[in-house]
């Protein structure tokens, strides 16, 4: 996997809710994006990752907030997609209980994973690449 999806936090309203991504430091991913899809699969919003924020354990950190032009509620949506320059999906994560089926943009016909949920307060993060989260 090129890119994974660090942590977010879903629960708050776009002052506390953000989005952070991780790919192999000096990966070009000036064409990547972050979609999120609202619960019946439609698209509800696409963002670039942007600028690097800062280097940790060999990876470059992006973050999308509310910094992030039009930026929006992340809970408006009840997945997050992230596609690369190639437009493969490397991960559809979906949160809050729920499990998504992409009916349109780049995850069209895809299933996300459950990865739980987190409350107020709280954001869902992985230590392995995206393949487990925790609170």
């Amino acid at each position: 996997m090129s890119g994974y999806i660090s942590e977010f936090r879903y629960v708050g309203g776009t002052s506390v809710e953000f989005i952070e991504l991780a790919s192999p430091a000096g990966t070009d991913t000036s064409s990547y994006t972050v979609v999120i899809y609202n619960s019946n699969g439609t698209v509800a919003h696409t963002y670039s990752l942007g600028a690097v924020e800062s280097t940790v354990g060999g990876n470059d950190v992006y973050v999308i907030d509310n910094g992030t032009a039009g930026f929006s509620d992340i809970l408006n949506g009840q997945a997050i997609a992230l596609v690369d320059d190639l437009g493969n999906v490397d991960q559809f994560v979906s949160f809050g209980g729920a499990t998504v089926t992409a009916s349109s943009g780049p995850a069209v016909g895809e299933t996300s994973t459950s990865v739980g949920s987190a409350g107020p307060g709280s954001s869902l993060q992985s230590d392995n690449g995206g393949s487990t989260y925790f609170t």
